[in-house]
């Protein structure tokens, strides 16, 4: 959300707003806050912008690597997807891929 930091300290006086923190845990999260800080700069904001568009093709590359695994049968359209790992980290896909093309 480009501005966002510019409203942090608003959001900090309201101790009922989107944005309470316990001054003394501040120590605790410094280090969360400053990643959060530097992800919102405009690098962060480049890799935001890639996901979100890579974002509306998930739903047919899903179809497509499960249909290739063989296991389409396996899969029911909730609207959600709930993942986990059982085994060894598949190697990563093959940049010709089309699911892949749009992966930064």
């Amino acid at each position: 959300m480009p501005g966002i930091l510019w409203r942090v300290p608003g959001m900090l006086r309201d101790p009922l707003g989107p944005l309470a923190i316990r001054w003394g845990y501040l120590p605790k999260i410094a280090p969360w806050l400053l990643r959060f800080v530097a992800a919102s700069g405009p690098p962060g904001r480049g890799q935001l912008h890639r996901a979100a568009r890579a974002v509306p093709a998930l739903p047919r590359c899903y179809r497509l690597l499960t249909e290739a695994a063989g296991i389409a049968h396996m899969i029911r359209d909730t609207g959600w997807l709930s993942v986990y790992r059982t085994g060894p980290p598949s190697p990563p896909p093959k940049r010709s891929s089309p699911c892949s093309a749009g992966a930064g």
